[in-house]
């Protein structure tokens, strides 16, 4: 029920942080870092598609928030610093 809840504030232009995975270029192991983006799309009731801040289109992602693992990847603006 929470998750609903959170997710009824999640609109398109809202700005979030977001954990990036993504692969080293220079070690090949898998990376995370938390990174601004914003959200360009709500896909369906359970996902969202989000641009990150100073990157191409081609890095867009979507996250599915029906999975909590889409959730630990999401933060508010403020939360981090």
């Amino acid at each position: 029920v929470a998750r609903c809840a959170t997710y009824r504030h999640m609109k398109v232009g809202l700005h979030i942080h977001v954990l990036d995975e993504f692969i080293s270029k220079y070690t090949t192991e898998k990376m995370h870092k938390w990174r601004l983006a914003q959200i360009v799309g709500i896909v369906n009731k359970d996902s969202i598609k989000v641009h990150f801040d100073g990157w191409s289109e081609a890095n867009d992602i979507v996250l599915d928030l029906d999975d909590h693992s889409g959730w630990k990847r999401i933060a508010p603006l403020g939360l981090l610093s």
